[in-house]
């Protein structure tokens, strides 16, 4: 069985969030879930701009656990989801 995501991200800050790398794991702190498609990555957002991008895995793969998709990105402080894939604390940097 498949499962497949949509996660909303959206930069709050003021300045561009650079290449936004997407990780779906099992539940925070876990493993990757692998393999996953994503129908884009490495994104870049303007401020205010926001993207859903969808997430495809088999759910025998997530080990029966809750996705966590943190939201690194190049110039961000802190960048985590809180289950939404949305930047959470970390706004880019000035």
């Amino acid at each position: 069985m498949c499962r497949g995501d949509g996660s909303n991200n959206q930069n709050t800050g003021i300045a561009i969030a650079f290449f936004v790398h997407l990780r779906a794991l099992k539940g925070q702190g876990g493993d990757d879930i692998l393999p996953v498609i994503f129908s884009d990555n490495y994104i870049s957002l303007a401020p205010g701009e926001s993207r859903v991008i969808k997430c495809t895995y088999s759910t025998k793969n997530a080990d029966d656990t809750t996705p966590y998709f943190p939201t690194p990105a190049w110039n961000l402080d802190i960048a985590e989801s809180n289950g939404d894939c949305g930047f959470e604390d970390g706004l880019p940097k000035e």
